[in-house]
């Protein structure tokens, strides 16, 4: 009766947030905080509970642990993942914390299977490093978050950032025809990193697939002939380059240098 409310309460929750902005109500994602956090401390707790019971259950996957409470267990983290993106340091810190003991709860579990090398558990190395995999993911997901570089291109790169680039600037007219190879710069730009689902047809069907992509806007730059920060049109089309207009009508064609 306990695993069957939790199933019904994480997929509530879980269908309601990727379909939040389908219904009818405008939901911030900061109504999903308070039952995400419960639903995961309850399953913390479920879970913690199986595992360091003495007499083992028969059937289980290990120990006391079932193919169910891996399930649960790992879905809660995802939806408190995916809502940790837009939220508090304090809960971005708290699942660091949890996907880490979970990472290392599950790394010891490997290694003592492995030493032990029971037939009867051969397939928890395997599920183990499958999760392990996973959680790895998760605690760089979460690093990034807090933690990440503000640099282009940088491994550890953050979502979204502002930073100062050293830029390349010219000078064009209202039919932005430019004259000139321009002049050096210092740029101060926002850049967004985001991702989205697209589908397409390749004969067989229709196949999904995660595209990447960057944002990048100006905010002002900074030449020998003084600075320019009242950017009106600052979006870069072409990610490191494209035309950038001030309050005054002015134009410039902006390069960042050292893009990667």
């Amino acid at each position: 009766m306990y695993t069957t409310a939790l199933n019904w309460l994480l997929g509530i929750n879980f269908f309601t947030y990727v379909f939040r902005n389908e219904l009818p109500l405008d939901l911030p994602t900061s109504v999903f905080l308070i039952p995400t956090i419960s639903l995961l401390t309850l399953e913390l707790i479920h879970f913690s509970g199986n595992l360091v019971l003495d007499k083992p259950k028969v059937g289980t996957f290990y120990r006391n642990l079932d193919s169910g409470d891996i399930w649960r267990m790992y879905s809660a983290l995802a939806i408190a993942n995916w809502v940790s993106v837009s939220s508090t340091y304090a809960l971005s810190a708290l699942l660091f914390i949890v996907v880490t003991a979970l990472a290392g709860i599950t790394f010891y579990i490997i290694c003592l299977n492995l030493l032990r090398k029971k037939k009867e558990t051969s397939a928890v190395p395997i599920v183990g490093l499958l999760c392990l995999y996973l959680l790895c993911g998760w605690l760089k997901t979460l690093y990034i978050s807090q933690y990440g570089v503000s640099e282009l291109g940088h491994w550890l790169e953050k979502p979204k950032y502002t930073t100062f680039v050293q830029a390349n600037v010219t000078r064009c007219t209202q039919k932005y025809t430019c004259s000139g190879d321009g002049e050096p710069a210092e740029a101060y730009i926002e850049v967004i990193n985001e991702s989205y689902e697209d589908e397409y047809y390749n004969g067989d069907g229709y196949r999904t697939t995660t595209v990447d992509y960057r944002e990048i806007w100006v905010f002002s730059f900074k030449t020998n002939a003084g600075e320019v920060h009242d950017i009106q049109s600052g979006y870069l089309e072409n990610e490191n380059s494209g035309w950038v207009e001030d309050s005054l009508g002015r134009r410039w064609l902006l390069y960042i240098k050292n893009y990667k």
